[in-house]
């Protein structure tokens, strides 16, 4: 007996994410994969009459974008540890300085990432994904080990923008050619 499916192979994708900017600055490369994650939690509403779940109710809503930052350059660690002021370039003698002090407020980003999307019969080649308002919540850290690249692992967190319309606060994902 034959069996038939209608699964179109052109929608299965895999691949790494091409692209992947802060506040519309490349970051470089990343590790691990770039994931993007929505968790909704629900909450089971009882009453005491009866045993069972009655019905429930959404009570958190939470998207986040976890990374590694491939290229240890100060920019890039400028994103991982939360700082304001940019790296500032010397002339005499040359350098590149990140000053590293007290924050007193969490640095909002937008991200950018690219991927491949399904082909199917659209024949879009590319994924990408905008995400308004971005804090990174991550526990920052550079590790100076001999057989390992450095690399900063970020995790961000992502708030709704209410300026944006509306079914589109967090950010879009658009398939395109």
């Amino acid at each position: 007996m034959a069996t038939t499916t209608n699964v179109n192979v052109g929608n299965i994708i895999a691949g790494p994410c091409s692209s992947f900017e802060v506040d519309g600055n490349q970051v470089g490369g990343t590790s691990g994969g770039v994931t993007l994650e929505r968790k909704m939690t629900y909450t089971d509403l009882e009453v005491d009459q009866i045993v069972a779940v009655l019905k429930q109710a959404l009570s958190k809503d939470a998207v986040t974008v976890t990374t590694t930052l491939s290229e240890a350059t100060l920019a890039n660690l400028q994103i991982a540890f939360n700082i304001t002021a940019a790296p500032v370039t010397g002339t005499a003698p040359a350098n590149e300085t990140l000053s590293i002090g007290v924050e007193s407020a969490p640095i909002e980003h937008t991200l950018t990432f690219v991927g491949p999307c399904p082909a199917g019969t659209s024949g879009f080649t590319t994924r990408t994904i905008t995400l308004h308002r971005a804090i990174n919540m991550s526990t920052a850290k550079m590790d100076f080990v001999k057989d390992k690249e450095q690399g900063y692992q970020v995790q961000f967190t992502i708030l709704p923008d209410l300026t944006q319309a509306a079914g589109s606060e967090y950010g879009t994902v658009v398939d395109a050619a």
